[in-house]
C-alpha cells in the first residue's frame, strides 16, 4: 500500500545508471491518491465516534505518519534530511508537540486515512461475502524518504549526517545476471527500533489483508551490503534469523491473518525454509523459473515439484516473462518435461493448458493477469533501465475479464 507521491531523492549521482526499484512508498498508510471526489464529503462530515475509535486503535502509526506527511508538504519534499534540522530526531514528545502546532492539517490527514481504511474495510467485507480473500504484499526495504526512516533513523544503516554509505541491492544470479543497486537504506538489525518498526509495518498490513506476502524473506538471514562508490567494500551480511518470522506468525494468529514468504533467491534457503516448515509458513514456486538456462532439469530452488506439501504456485511473477512468452522460449526437452510435470498433453500445448494443469495439481495457484489473458506484455526486466519497466497496464477492463481461462482472447 503506497503513499508518498512527492519526489524521492536518494542522494546518488544522477549521471550514474543505478538499477532502482519501483517500491517507493512511505511503507504504511493508504495512498491519498485513491481518494475519490465523492469521498471529500465523508472526510468533512464523518461520524466522530467511529473516527475517534480508528485514531485510537491506529495511534501506533497514525500519529507519527500524519506529522511526517504534514512536514513533507511543509518542506515540499519527503527527503527529511533536507528539512529544517529542528524536525529531525522525532520522539513521542516531539510528535505530540508538532501535532498541536499543525493541528488543522494533521486532522485532515488523519481523517483521510480513516475514510480510506473504512472504504477498504467495506471492500474486504464485500470480498469475504463473495468468497474472495485479499492478499497483500510487504516490500522488504524502505526508501530514505519514508515515514519509518524518519521516525526510526537508528533502525537503518546511515552515517551521522544521515547519508547512505551502504545500500541494498542484488548480486544477480541464475535468472538475472546483472548486479543491481536498489538504493534503499539497509536495516540496523542490532538496534531495537528495527524490530519495533517491522512490528508496526506488519501489524498494519495484517489489519488490511487476509494474508501478507513477505518480500525477499531470506534477507532476514543473509543480505547484500553494497557500498555506494567502492565495490571492494561490498559485503554479505548475516541477518537476525528466525526471531522476526516467529513474531509475524504469532501476530498473524492474534489478528486472524496469515503470512507467506518469497523464498526465491541466490542465497541458501536452508535456514529460512527450516523456519518456515517448523512454523507452518508457506513458500512459493514459479512456473517461469522452473528451468535455469537451457537445462531440462527442474530447478527445485525456484519450483518445488508436487509432493503433497502445502505450497503456493505462481504462473509467473512481475520479474519474469509472462507465461505465454516463456513457453515460446523453451527447448523441446524443457517443453516435454513441463508437460509431464503438469500432466498435460505433449507439445503443442498452450498457456491455457499450463494454467489448467497448475490449478489441477495445486491447492493454491496464483495466476498472473497476463497469464490468464495470454498476454506477452512484461512488467519488469530486472537489472536493466527501460522506459517500459513498471508501466504495465491491463489490456482488458476488469469488468470484461473472462471467468474461465479458455474464454480469454
Amino acid at each position: 500500500v503506497q503513499t508518498c507521491a512527492l519526489p524521492i531523492s536518494t542522494g546518488f549521482d544522477p549521471q550514474v545508471n543505478y538499477f532502482t526499484s519501483p517500491y517507493w512508498s512511505c511503507g504504511i498508510g493508504i495512498n491519498p491518491a485513491y481518494i475519490q471526489f465523492d469521498m471529500q464529503d465523508k472526510i468533512d462530515n464523518l461520524y466522530i465516534d467511529n473516527y475517534t475509535l480508528f485514531a485510537s486503535k491506529n495511534a501506533y502509526w497514525l500519529d507519527g505518519y500524519a506529522v511526517f506527511q504534514c512536514l513533507c508538504e511543509k518542506h515540499a519534499t519527503d527527503d527529511w534530511r533536507r528539512w529544517d534540522p529542528g524536525f529531525h530526531h522525532p520522539d513521542d514528545e516531539k510528535i505530540q508537540h508538532w501535532t498541536l502546532n499543525f493541528a488543522r492539517r494533521i486532522d485532515v490527514i488523519k481523517r483521510t486515512q480513516y475514510i480510506l481504511h473504512q472504504t477498504f474495510e467495506e471492500l474486504k467485507m464485500y470480498a469475504e461475502k463473495m468468497g474472495v480473500e485479499l492478499w497483500g504484499d510487504l516490500p522488504f526495504f524502505l526508501p530514505i524518504g519514508s515515514y519509518h526512516c524518519w521516525r526510526y533513523p537508528n533502525a537503518f544503516v546511515l552515517t551521522p549526517e544521515y547519508d547512505l554509505e551502504y545500500v541494498a541491492g542484488s548480486l544477480g544470479g541464475r535468472h538475472w545476471r546483472n548486479r543491481q543497486i536498489w538504493g534503499f537504506p539497509l536495516y540496523n538489525f542490532d538496534h531495537p527500533d528495527t524490530f519495533k518498526m517491522w512490528d508496526e509495518r506488519m501489524r498494519h498490513s495484517m489489519t488490511l489483508f487476509d494474508r501478507v506476502r513477505i518480500d525477499s524473506a531470506v534477507r532476514f538471514y543473509e543480505y547484500e551490503m553494497f557500498h555506494v562508490s567502492d565495490t571492494t567494500k561490498d559485503k554479505i551480511m548475516q541477518g537476525p534469523g528466525a526471531i522476526y518470522m516467529k513474531h509475524f506468525v504469532n501476530m498473524a494468529s492474534e489478528l486472524k491473518s496469515g503470512i507467506y514468504i518469497e523464498d526465491i533467491s541466490e542465497f541458501s534457503m536452508k535456514q529460512l525454509e527450516a523456519t518456515a516448515h517448523r512454523l507452518g509458513v508457506l513458500g512459493v514456486s514459479v512456473v517461469t523459473l522452473m528451468f535455469s538456462q537451457a537445462s531440462d532439469v527442474v530447478d527445485q530452488k525456484d519450483f518445488l515439484l508436487f509432493d503433497g506439501q502445502p505450497h503456493i504456485y505462481f504462473s509467473s511473477t512481475h520479474d519474469t516473462s509472462p507465461l505465454a512468452e516463456y513457453l515460446e522460449g523453451l527447448t523441446p526437452a524443457q517443453q516435454s518435461k513441463l508437460a509431464s510435470i503438469l500432466t498435460i498433453p505433449q507439445v503443442p500445448y498452450t498457456y491455457r493448458d499450463v494454467v489448467q494443469g497448475l490449478i489441477r495439481h495445486t491447492n493454491i495457484a496464483i495466476i498472473a493477469m497476463q497469464d490468464w489473458m495470454g498476454s506477452t506484455t512484461r512488467i519488469n526486466v530486472p537489472g536493466i533501465i527501460s522506459d517500459t519497466n513498471w508501466n504495465y497496464r491491463m489490456e482488458t477492463p476488469i469488468e470484461k475479464l473472462p471467468k474461465d481461462v479458455n474464454s480469454a482472447n
